[in-house]
Parts: structure tokens; sequence; C-alpha cells
């Protein structure tokens, strides 16, 4: 008799550990997402799905991961399925939504973003509030996207892109448009709130920074944010450009002709990089 429970054992075993790997996958999927690895979130979720029965909310995550990474084609065959699977997912309005303003079809995006009903709450509420914004935003509309952004925090202050964004409004101080919104020190609360929400938010440590560096002069706190920002994303040759240019300010060439052949190594034709090291010659 124990020799035959010793197979079915195995295979009960065999089950529980693809269930575990299964579960651990989408967990996967969604730290990749935090830390804004859309193709690690995408892998992940293609693992996930080995196994697992497509879900509405698993393609919509996937979905929009290929539109970050400007694979549309794919995002829409996934929002189809999700609607396919739920048509009044909110979701994957969301998420065609922010197709079409990709393709440049602000208009129709705007009115895809209409939310059923005003007094509703939660992170997929925050999500369209803050999508609504971005598009009053483009469409040179700043009141009305500045209060879809606090409507965002209001409908869920746990989501750290809706501070961040509030934070990047609140600093846009090149836009003449914008110069009225400037409070610098109410960006720098924000960006920070973004960051305790999610300590690996790379491009809230970077706008952090920006504002320290170029609105409040203050260097020291400004220089150590934009490392933090490198140290979390060490493959965005942007923000070795900007560190390079601080360096130069402060005449730290070494350290500037450092982050300039960085930049060379991810990109070998960034032309900013051979111009910062010909100047540095």
């Amino acid at each position: 008799m124990t020799r035959h429970l010793a197979p079915l054992a195995l295979a009960l075993l065999f089950i529980f550990a693809c269930n575990t790997q299964s579960k651990d996958h989408w967990q996967l999927a969604k730290n990749e997402y935090a830390a804004r690895d859309f193709l690690g979130c995408i892998l992940e979720i293609n693992l996930y799905l080995e196994n697992h029965a497509p879900s509405d909310s698993v393609l919509v995550l996937r979905a929009h991961c290929y539109n970050r990474v400007e694979k549309h084609e794919k995002a829409a065959k996934d929002l189809l399925h999700a609607l396919q699977l739920n048509p009044t997912s909110l979701g994957a309005k969301l998420e065609f939504a922010r197709l079409l303003a990709y393709q440049g079809d602000t208009l129709a995006a705007l009115r895809h973003l209409t939310l059923p009903s005003t007094k509703q709450s939660g992170h997929i509420v925050s999500e369209f509030l803050l999508e609504r914004a971005l598009l009053l935003f483009y469409t040179k509309k700043p009141d009305e996207s500045l209060q879809c952004l606090h409507q965002a925090i209001q409908a869920d202050s746990t989501n750290p892109d809706a501070w961040f964004l509030r934070g990047a409004f609140y600093s846009s101080s090149l836009v003449d448009s914008l110069k009225n919104f400037l409070q610098p020190q109410q960006a720098v609360k924000d960006f920070e709130k973004a960051i305790t929400l999610n300590p690996r938010y790379a491009e809230a440590y970077f706008k952090l920074a920006q504002t320290q560096l170029n609105i409040l002069k203050d260097t020291l706190q400004g220089m150590k944010n934009l490392s933090y920002a490198i140290q979390l994303d060490s493959h965005n040759a942007g923000f070795y450009l900007v560190r390079a240019k601080w360096h130069i300010l402060r005449k730290d060439f070494i350290s500037a002709r450092r982050d300039f052949n960085t930049v060379l190594n991810l990109n070998p034709l960034d032309s900013t990089a051979h111009a910062g090291l010909k100047q540095l010659q």
C-alpha cells in the first residue's frame, strides 16, 4: 500500500509546488510593476498564466505594461480579452483610454475616462482621475488637471502615483502656464509621500532631486536623492546625464567623466555624453 501512496504523494507535492510557484510569479509580477520594470512584469505574468486561466485584472496589468513599452497591438488584444471576461471592468476601460492617448487621440481618450459615479473611490478610480489629469494637462487645462489630481489623492491616498504627479505639477516651473501653480515645498512633500508609499520609486527620487537642485537650490540633498534614483534605476541614462551636469557645476570633473562613460556603456551613440566628455578634455 505504501508503494502505491508514494507516487500519489509525489504528484500532490508536484501540484502544490506548481501552484505555489504560480502564485509567486503573480507576486513577482506585482513587485516588478512597483519597481517600474515593465518587461519584467510581463515576463512574470506570462509565467503565471502557464498554470492559471487569465482574469481581467491580470490581462489589464499586462496590457498596461505593453502600453508602457510601446507594444500597443498586444495591449489591445489583452484589453479585448479582458472586456470579454468582464464587460464592466474599469481597469480595461482605463487602459483603453491610455492606449488611445498613446496613439494621439486625446479627445477619444477623455471620453473613455468618464466614471459611472463621482462618489466612487478606490485605486482604480484614482487611476482614472490621474489619467484624466494628464490628458487635461496636455490639452492646456491646468486648473481642471490640478482638481483631478486632488480628487485622485482623495479617492486613494495610498496611491504613490497620485502624490508623484501632483508633486510634478507643483514643481513644473519651466512651463509658463504653470508658474502661478509653483509650490516647490509642497512638491517636495508630495514626492516624499510617494517614496514613503513606494520606497523603490526611482522617478519620485529623481523629480525630488530636480526640485531641490533647480528650484530650492539645495545641492547637497538634491545630489543625495539623485544618487538614490540611480541606485534604484541604474540603467536610466537620463539620470546619469543630469548628475554629470551637476558634477561639472560643482567642478567634480572626475565624477562627471565617470557618469558620462556610464551613459556610453548604456548607449554608445549618446551625443550628449560624447559632447560632455569632449568638454572635459
